[in-house]
């Protein structure tokens, strides 16, 4: 038997588990996490369960009133493709969601481009979200493309030939076949964690495509491994022209942990590269959690940054 008290913030919200048996030392890294994931257990005396772990809400945590689902609300649909890149070498699955009574034709749709995109529809109850908050006015109606991985860690963190394939040939034909607006001004990218860093990534290397990033938890630690500084995406963004993009950012004040490359923590840089938007006159909107680098937080603040960012402009 053991025991640990701490102090948490009344409006925390975070999951955890168990890993009985574990002699692995300190988890370092994702391998880490692959290595001992069988022997992951949720508390047996926690009655809230969260996918595999178990959930702590305490009284002030924010509300999360769009991941539940309701019978008279209506349900857009889910589509799955196969994608090949020529440039990449690889083929990957790609999820469409269209709203409730889609029309082809017609005024064009905002779009949303998330990375992630099978996990993202598990872990954010996305096309939840998205029924809800269209049903509620919140968001207008929007197509989203939800793009899988093959490779995340070399696709993700500012990889130009990633980048390229995403803006320059999936978001072209969702916009063709799905009567996606062609409009920066309507088009949001997402991610989270290594995501974050990518939706950043692409904004700033093809503002012509989006308008608007929406970055939960961004890895902007990350620099290439034969840069011997840190935080690499925030270096370009300072040394860079201000292009018309707004940002959604936000990281949880728990995200305080080491990066794997030794680099300051996601609440640090996170920070930095907000104060460097803003100072090149940036629209930023930008918030932190009490939580961690876990979903249990993001699917709830998910709907936040959507509503936040709109209502998106109509001409």
């Amino acid at each position: 038997m053991f025991a640990r008290s701490s102090l948490v913030d009344p409006a925390a919200r975070f999951s955890y588990l168990f890993a009985p048996g574990d002699d692995f030392g300190p988890p370092t890294a994702e391998a880490d996490f692959d290595k001992r994931e069988h022997l992951f257990r949720p508390d047996p005396l926690n009655k809230h369960p969260y996918n595999m772990s178990s959930l702590v809400e305490l009284p002030r945590a924010p509300a999360q009133p769009w991941l539940v689902p309701h019978r008279e609300t209506p349900t857009g649909a889910l589509v799955r493709f196969q994608a090949k890149s020529k440039a990449l070498g690889n083929e990957r699955q790609v999820l469409v969601y269209t709203p409730p009574g889609f029309q082809p034709k017609g005024a064009k749709v905002p779009l949303v481009v998330a990375f992630d995109g099978p996990t993202a529809v598990l872990n954010l109850s996305l096309a939840i979200v998205l029924d809800e908050l269209i049903a509620a006015k919140k968001i207008p109606p929007v197509v989203a493309l939800l793009i899988d991985n093959v490779e995340r860690y070399k696709e993700l963190p500012a990889n130009p030939v990633f980048a390229d394939f995403v803006a320059l040939d999936l978001v072209p034909w969702v916009r063709r076949s799905y009567n996606a607006s062609d409009d920066p001004r309507l088009t949001v990218v997402a991610g989270i964690s290594l995501g974050g860093i990518a939706s950043a990534y692409a904004a700033e290397r093809h503002p012509e495509v989006y308008g608007n990033v929406l970055s939960q938890s961004g890895s902007y630690w990350w620099s290439p491994e034969e840069d011997n500084e840190h935080e690499w995406l925030s270096r370009q963004y300072a040394a860079s022209d201000r292009q018309p993009v707004r940002f959604w950012m936000e990281v949880g004040l728990l995200e305080r942990g080491p990066t794997p490359n030794d680099g300051p923590s996601m609440l640090v840089t996170n920070r930095h590269l907000r104060t460097i938007l803003r100072s090149k006159g940036y629209d930023v909107e930008y918030t932190e959690f009490n939580g961690g680098h876990d979903y249990a937080c993001w699917r709830g603040s998910f709907a936040d940054a959507l509503t936040a960012l709109s209502p998106l402009p109509t001409h």
